[in-house]
């Protein structure tokens, strides 16, 4: 991912995938499948955020370090 339209779409629509599985694991808190699910996606957000500050600056003002100022 090159583009930095298309990683930030990814990070949102993987961010909306995380909080449905925490809806879910809500109501279903031994399901085994989905908390796995939930951990590999939020590896993958962290990673896709990570790249995405290095490369264009913070996503929210939480994102913001003296390196990257918001």
């Amino acid at each position: 991912m090159n583009n930095k339209h298309e990683l930030k779409n990814k990070i949102h629509a993987l961010d909306f995938a995380i909080h449905e599985l925490v809806l879910f694991l809500d109501t279903h808190p031994c399901d085994e499948e989905a908390l796995a699910m939930y951990k590999k996606i939020n590896k993958t957000i962290e990673s896709l955020k990570y790249d995405y500050i290095k490369k264009y600056g913070p996503i929210c003002a939480s994102d913001s370090s003296e390196e990257a100022p918001f």
